[in-house]
């Protein structure tokens, strides 16, 4: 799944290959839907809703898909995290907890 997903995302890197923003928004949905298919979780949704419930904030967000360096469908901010970034929520949820 990872390198599919690397190769989808390599025209959102380009810096030398503008892109057009219509083709930038298709490519993340196409990203976002192929990972929310195919991701497989490491966590039960109760262990995901546990760890959500003990942050005292959190924030999720699109990203713009003209984010050269990180152009992932969402950021997660907590104090305790920082910005992560993924695809998905339960990928970035993974991530936070050590299984990425």
């Amino acid at each position: 799944m990872n390198e599919y997903i690397e190769r989808m995302r390599e025209p959102l890197r380009s810096w030398e290959e503008a892109i057009h923003h219509k083709h930038g928004e298709i490519i993340r949905q196409e990203i976002k839907e192929y990972t929310e298919k195919n991701y497989k979780p490491k966590h039960t949704d109760k262990e995901y809703m546990d760890y959500l419930a003990s942050l005292s904030y959190f924030d999720l967000s699109v990203n713009g898909f003209q984010n050269h360096n990180q152009p992932y469908v969402y950021t997660f901010f907590s104090r305790a995290t920082q910005h992560i970034m993924g695809d998905s929520l339960k990928q970035i949820l993974d991530k936070i907890l050590g299984d990425s």
